[in-house]
This record gives structure tokens, sequence and C-alpha cells, in this order.
């Protein structure tokens, strides 16, 4: 059987300039290590290329180079140069001629953009790193691993793949918030109407906790699909940067540190903060640690500045960080007191695990998959509890007997590396 990776979401993130982050950078961190550990070369990296109007194969070698590329070595590689990837934009569902309108923009801009920046001279010829690729004759499981509700028509190809051979499609589900919990999931739309195509081509789900399995159990007879498995490949501790860079701050009661965006609602650091400063009035400025806060904050760090601004006693005790560096986060995970995690829907929650990666205690959420992360080693509050997560974080604070107990238990904690979920997921992409 061969096992191949479609990689077209990670594709179009590159081809568009973006970063790679989020759940495509866990993505390509598990397929990266799976091609390592591949001596056979048996593993295979394919994209729906819009020019060739096929799915095309990938050198694998360039594909990971290509993370860290320019986009014109990128597009010359891939024979990518003047192409505007179709992409799903569910909020224009409903309004047929604002989404007529929103594509003929980004076709008139992708054009002026062609027109003002020649083509590169590069050494190698466009279109090198592609490679032929058909279903052939052995039966093909094609994986589904990262964000594929971005790309379009997808499940329609690969329905056209089934009708031509023997391919099953298995899909890695990471969490069903859009679905389960829209309340709290703005992009909800776009990934039900994905979902419902994706579950009419595939019956087998890779899931990372028990507890989005029991979602996909329950979610996908719903949408008219039918589960022929679910397997569960649980995520890694490891935090796989080792350089630590410099702290930004000196932080006289020491510090505790959250990462988690304040731009995601669903990650509570509003509550965190309350929180902080319930715990500035019990403990004092003399014992309180400084909470840091370290993600991608974008716009809402001026909403953070001006509710800061009306707090002058809690703001020396809160730090927000922008999007730091790794070896920035190294930094942070060694040297804080412990982490807090206060999530209210979690599909796994890596900082848990990576703090457990450092020998950190973390003062966590009970909500959803959280406690599935380093179970009884983390000490768990309700998210939506205030006084509950005051409780429960105010303990490590005032008794540091009681967190060096905490870390003791961390340590028994068995940890997972990136290449051992790599190991799993491939055998059960191989297995019956």
């Amino acid at each position: 059987m061969r096992i191949v990776f479609d990689v077209s979401d990670v594709i179009i993130q590159i081809h568009s300039g973006n970063n790679v982050g989020g759940i495509l950078r866990v993505v390509t961190r598990l397929m990266r290590h799976a091609r390592d550990n591949d001596a056979e070369g048996r593993l295979e990296f394919i994209f729906y290329h819009p020019k060739r109007r096929a799915f095309v194969g990938i050198d694998p070698e360039f594909f990971f180079d290509a993370l860290g590329e320019r986009v014109d070595v990128v597009d010359n590689a891939l024979d990518l140069r003047g192409v505007l990837f179709s992409v799903n934009h569910a909020k224009y569902r409903k309004r047929p001629l604002r989404a007529f309108t929103h594509a003929s923009e980004r076709r008139l801009k992708h054009w002026a953009k062609m027109w003002r920046e020649p083509a590169p001279k590069l050494d190698r010829p466009k279109g090198w790193a592609l490679r032929p690729w058909d279903i052939g004759t052995e039966k093909v499981r094609i994986a589904l691993l990262g964000m594929a509700w971005n790309v379009r028509d997808q499940s329609r190809r690969l329905a056209g793949l089934q009708a031509r051979g023997d391919v099953e499609v298995v899909l890695l589900v990471h969490d069903l918030i859009p679905i389960v919990a829209p309340e709290i999931h703005e992009m909800n739309q776009q990934f039900s109407d994905w979902f419902a195509e994706v579950v009419q081509v595939t019956r087998r789900f890779i899931v990372i906790s028990d507890y989005t399995g029991r979602d996909v159990a329950a979610t996908v007879p719903t949408f008219g699909g039918q589960v022929e498995w679910i397997r569960r490949v649980p995520l890694a501790h490891e935090f796989d940067v080792t350089e630590e860079g410099e702290l930004p701050a000196a932080f006289p009661n020491g510090f505790v540190l959250s990462i988690a965006p304040l731009a995601l609602p669903r990650k509570n650091l509003w509550m965190l903060i309350k929180a902080w400063e319930k715990l500035l009035e019990r403990a004092g400025p003399a014992l309180l640690p400084t909470l840091v806060l370290a993600g991608a904050h974008g716009k809402k760090a001026r909403e953070f500045e001006a509710f800061m601004a009306s707090r002058p006693a809690l703001a020396p005790h809160v730090l927000l960080l922008e999007r730091p560096k790794d070896r920035v986060i190294t930094a942070l995970y060694r040297h804080c007191l412990f982490t807090v995690y206060p999530s209210v829907f979690e599909g796994w929650g890596l900082p848990v695990g990576e703090a457990a990666w450092f020998g950190k205690l973390c003062v966590a959420s009970n909500a959803t998959s959280v406690p599935e992360v380093v179970g009884s080693a983390a000490d768990y509050f309700d998210p939506h509890d205030l006084d509950d997560m005051v409780a429960k974080l105010e303990r490590p604070i005032r008794d540091r007997a009681y967190l060096a107990a905490r870390e003791e238990d961390v340590a028994k904690v068995p940890l997972r590396r990136w290449e051992d979920v790599a190991r799993d997921l491939v055998d059960t992409l191989q297995a019956p």
C-alpha cells in the first residue's frame, strides 16, 4: 500500500507568502520526521496543481526546503508563477455578488503584481521539483493532515481519484470546534461546509485526543458520513528548540508563563488577567510574580494596553509579548515558576505538554481534551469559574514546597517526542 500526503494546503500557504504556523507547523514537523525515518523512500507528497489541472508529485527534499525559501524560488521550482489558487471564502457564501467582486479584486491585484514584478532569473528550469504522479494499480491511502478546509474543491478531486482506482482517504482531525462549539469560533461555516464534503470521501479518521475522537464519532453521522475506524495518535510534549534566547525583562518576583494569543477568545486570557488582578489583591505586590502572556495578540494588544492603563497597580505585574522567537520561548519555559493554560476548548493543548518537557507544572483548564496531555501531573481548574482559577494559581505562588513536589510528579510523566508521533502516524496509516 502506498502512503501519500496531500500537501495542497501547505503549498497554498507558501505560495501566498504566509507564515507556515499553527496546525500547518505541526503537520509539516510530523511529515519531516516521517520522511527522515522513511529509509525506503515510500512516502509520497502531492498537491493539486491549478496550471496542470491534476495532482502532481513534489520532490520531498525540496518540499521541506520550501518552508524557508523565497516565494519566487518556490514558484519557479513548482511552476506556480502566475497561479492564483482558488480558496474557500465562507463569509461570502450567502452573498454571491460580493463573492464575485472579491474574487475579481483578488485577480486584479494578482495581475497587477505580476505586471510590476518581472520573472526572476533563476538557475534551474521552472517545474524542476515536480514529479509525475498517478494512482497506478496498487492501493493508495491519501492522508489529509492539516488545513484542508482552505483548499477549494479538494473533496471533489479526491472523489475523482477514488472513481479511477483503489484510493482511500484518511483524515487527521485536530478538533471539531467550529462545528461543536461555533459560539467560540468565527470560521464555523467554512469548516462545516468542508467537513460535510470530506466525510463523503472518507470513513477513516485519526484524532489527536480521545475527546476529539468522541466528537468525530458523534458528528460524522449527522453530516451523512460513516465511520469505519477512529484511531488516536497523541501529539508530542517536546519543544524542539534547545537554544536559549534572552529573557525579555527582569522579574524580581519571578514569572508565570502562558503561551496563547489574546486574539483567540477561547484561550480565555481575559479571565486569566482578571484572576491576576484578584491575586494582586490577595497576595500583594511584594509576592505576586509577573504574568507573561506570549503569543500572536495582534490588534487585541491595543485593547490590553487600554485595560492596563486603567489599572496602574496591575500593569507592572502583566507583560504582553508579541510573537516571541522560539529561542525566547525556550528561555521563558526554562526560567518560569510554572505555566498556566486557561483555554475553554482544545483538541490537545501543546503548551501543557511543553511545560512538562521543561519540567514545569502547568495549572490548566479542566475542559475538553486538556487533561489528556499530562494527566494528574497538572493542577486543574474550571475555566469558567474565576474563584477556582484564582485558588489553583495561588497555591504554587504561595507554597514553593508544594510547587517543588508537583515538579517531581511532572518528572515522572512519560514524554513523547515529535519523532514518536510521526512513527505512530505512519504506522496508523499503514495499518489495515
